[in-house]
This record gives structure tokens, sequence and C-alpha cells, in this order.
């Protein structure tokens, strides 16, 4: 069977549509980034999912097949190397499309990341709040808090006294965990759409009305989407007190699988980040460790990542 004789999947544009081709320009003017000659997906399909150029919608997950790698998605594939190598223009394709065309997908995810993702990673969460080692009356901040899954632990943690600020960009998102919030009569639980990387503590004090001193921070399923993402851990762990723990939980693909394919284009995540070492090495009392989860499930390891701000006082 000829290429042309091949049927179309819906939803799904042929390499010969003349529209990606204006894509390809498009994207190169945006992110200064060529696109292969094969313009190909990873197997060396003849299908692949236009960006949002070529669809001329906004906010649909950006795909820039292969750009900046001189090796094809065909050769990643059967070679199986490490994933950074699967994922090299994520990155720079999501700062190329802009952090509000980013979030528009995400307003987009908010109508049923509850009914998908939250139902993978649910069981996770009493842990990863207990790692902050909350006490009533404290002051927490969830960055990239979503949908608000995390929100009843942490407002059980700090109790009524305690004060629990929500931080996101998807207006979709906020809304969803702020009805949430009015459903179980949280008035201690304050949400904020905005860059997380002009967040500061009087945008906090504000919200609550009282001076804030920031105990703990925890960002779960947000570093590895966040494109500028060192800037957030850097701007949000230096608003932390002296003394107060970050708490990173997120996924890391040591190698590539073909759900780590699923999270990069339907979370628009990068599993092949870090996080947890830009954490080492700014905090006392450091851990690591692996939770149990497949990576043909999450697409990557699960992990849970903690320590303190240097400068608390000593117990």
């Amino acid at each position: 069977m000829s290429r042309s004789d091949r049927p179309r999947m819906a939803g799904i544009r042929s390499t010969a549509d003349p529209r990606w081709d204006t894509a390809a320009k498009n994207t190169q003017a945006t992110s200064g980034v060529a696109l292969p000659n094969n313009r190909r997906g990873y197997a060396g399909a003849d299908h692949a999912w236009p960006s949002p150029e070529c669809r001329g919608q906004a906010g649909w997950p950006a795909v820039q097949w292969g750009a900046g790698d001189s090796a094809s998605r065909a050769a990643i594939r059967r070679r199986h190397p490490p994933a950074r190598q699967a994922a090299v223009s994520h990155t720079s394709n999501c700062l190329s499309i802009g952090l509000v065309e980013f979030m528009a997908w995400y307003d987009l995810f908010s109508n049923f990341y509850d009914y998908t993702v939250e139902l993978v990673y649910r069981r996770y969460r009493p842990g990863v709040v207990d790692a902050l080692g909350l006490e009533a009356g404290q002051f927490v901040l969830d960055l990239a808090c979503g949908t608000g899954p995390n929100q009843p632990h942490l407002v059980e943690a700090v109790q009524g006294c305690g004060h629990v600020f929500g931080v996101d960009f998807s207006d979709g998102m906020l809304k969803r965990a702020r009805k949430n919030a009015e459903r179980e009569g949280w008035s201690n639980v304050h949400l904020l759409q905005l860059d997380a990387r002009d967040l500061t503590l009087a945008n906090l004090e504000a919200a609550c009305g009282e001076q804030v001193e920031l105990s703990g921070v925890v960002v779960t399923l947000g570093l590895s989407v966040i494109p500028d993402w060192e800037a957030v851990f850097k701007t949000t762990f230096d608003l932390l007190a002296p003394g107060g723990r970050y708490v990173i939980f997120d996924v890391h693909a040591e190698r590539w699988v073909p759900q780590t394919w699923l999270v990069e284009k339907v979370a628009q995540a990068d599993p092949t980040r870090e996080s947890f070492k830009a954490l080492e090495q700014c905090c006392e009392d450091f851990s690591f460790a692996y939770l149990p989860g497949s990576p043909h499930v999450h697409g990557g390891r699960p992990f849970l990542a903690s320590g303190c701000k240097p400068g608390g006082i000593e117990q």
C-alpha cells in the first residue's frame, strides 16, 4: 500500500498535508530551530500531531518532532538511550509558544485531570504532605496546585489556624480548585493565579491579611511541567523561612518507555528533569527516594525529595 493510499486517523494530519510546511516555517520562525526533512513521529511514522500553528487553534500541546536532534525519533526508539535525548526539544518548544499559550492547554486539561491523571497519583498525596512535617498554625505553599488535590491533606495538617496558599497559572485548574475549597468551606485556603517566578511574600500576605512566615513548600508533578522550572524553584525556595521544608514529588525517566511519550504529550511534561538535584544543592537534611510505581504507568519512576532551608533552629 502506498503512503497516499493509507487511511488517515481522525484528528491526525499526514506529513503530506501542505499545512505541515506552513507549520514548519512558523515553528522555525518562532523557535529558530529547523524541523528535519522527514518530519516524522517517534517511530518514524507517517503521521504526527501538528503544532498549534498548523491546527490554527491556540492551546493545543505543541509537538516539535526531533528539533535540534541529529538522530531521528525512529533511531531513538530503537536504541532506547537515556530519556533526555528523547525529549530534547520539549523545553525549548514550550518556551517558544509562550507561557500563556502553554497554560491554555492546561485550562482544557483541567476538565478531565481529576478523572484521569489524579486517579493514578491520589494514593501518593498523603505521604507527600506528611513529608512537610507541618504543624497547626503554619503557612504552606502548594506550588502548581492544579485542581487542588493536595488541599484536603494540607488543611488537615495546618488546621483552621494555619493557611494554605495554592499558586497556579492555569485559570481552568484554579477554577476547579476554588470550587472544591468553597464546597468544603476552607476559608484558610487562598488561591492565586500568577507566574510563580514573580511570587513574593507580599502576594501571600495580601491574600490572607497576615504576616507570613512560610514553613513549607510542596510541588507535586509541577517542576517537570513548568517551562522555566529552575527560576521558579529558586524563587519559591527563597520564600521559605529558615528551617522551612521544601518537598518535591514528581516522576523521573531514566530511560524512555512508551508511557514517557504519553506523559510528554498529554501533560506537556519533561520527565527527564532532575529537580531533586537542584534541591539537594541548596538545602540541609536532604532526602530522596524512589516510590513504588512502574515507568510503564507513570512514564518514569515516581520520587519524593525533601530538604530544609539552612538557618533554622536546631532541635
